[in-house]
């Protein structure tokens, strides 16, 4: 089961989680977030590029082949791009982002007792977002390893997993709705496999067309070296040196 809690900061980067709860919003899309004091959505910078890494130690046999076509999906929907990288073990919230600066999304897949003390779900997901909540700077998404099974066995599920997951990533927020990946309650045999109307439209919201159209990407974040550069070579530029850019 899937829910929504409370919005908690951590070194000036505000925090979603996924946890059980009672209450959804029962429309066909909702949204994680908006700029403070406006109604305008936090979103990623359009057209950019999204980094992510695959934590395989304990993940089904699967994962990235599951991911990397979810990713892809998302992309023919957004226009948004993403890339998969090689890291390390993700690092503690307290140093994840504390400059600001965009990382890599994190995918992994953990014991039940690492989820945010939410032992009953099948997955948590951590967008994280800058200051004023303009745009997504990263995002953690651990799974329940108790679910690998039916992640190995039933190809629907998995995808609905990581596409639900992904939407929270991308913006979207939990919705009582059985048609659509974001409905708040998925096990196996949820009879979805991608992503229905309602988030689809929610995303174009989002994203804008433009994207889609010309079939760009803008790389955000940048290849080069730095002191934000990883073992993996990337350079996470700060908002500021990209604001003037973002469309």
């Amino acid at each position: 089961m899937l829910g929504r809690i409370a919005l908690a900061s951590t070194c000036g980067i505000f925090i979603f989680r996924d946890a059980t709860q009672l209450s959804t919003r029962p429309a066909p899309y909702a949204f994680e977030s908006t700029v403070v004091g406006t109604k305008a959505l936090t979103k990623w910078p359009a057209c950019s590029t999204i980094y992510y890494s695959v934590e395989l130690g304990s993940a089904p046999r699967n994962a990235a082949a599951v991911i990397a076509r979810d990713t892809a999906l998302a992309h023919r929907i957004t226009g948004l791009a993403f890339h998969r990288i090689e890291t390390g073990a993700p690092p503690s919230f307290v140093s994840y982002d504390t400059s600001g600066h965009v990382a890599p999304v994190i995918f992994a897949w953990v014991g039940a007792d690492q989820l945010f003390g939410q032992k009953n779900v099948n997955a948590v997901t951590v967008p994280i977002v800058n200051a004023l909540r303009t745009h997504y700077t990263s995002g953690i998404v651990l799974f329940n390893d108790d679910m690998n099974a039916a992640f190995q066995t039933d190809p629907k599920f998995a995808n609905n997993l990581v596409l639900h997951e992904l939407g929270h990533v991308l913006g979207l927020a939990d919705v009582d709705n059985a048609s659509a990946v974001m409905n708040y309650y998925l096990q196996p045999g949820t009879a979805i496999g991608s992503y229905a109307s309602g988030d689809v439209t929610g995303l174009h919201r989002l994203y804008p067309s433009v994207c889609r159209a010309k079939g760009i990407s803008r790389e955000w974040p940048v290849l080069g070296t730095g002191p934000h550069s990883g073992t993996s070579g990337l350079t996470y530029r700060t908002a500021l040196q990209r604001e003037e850019t973002w469309e």
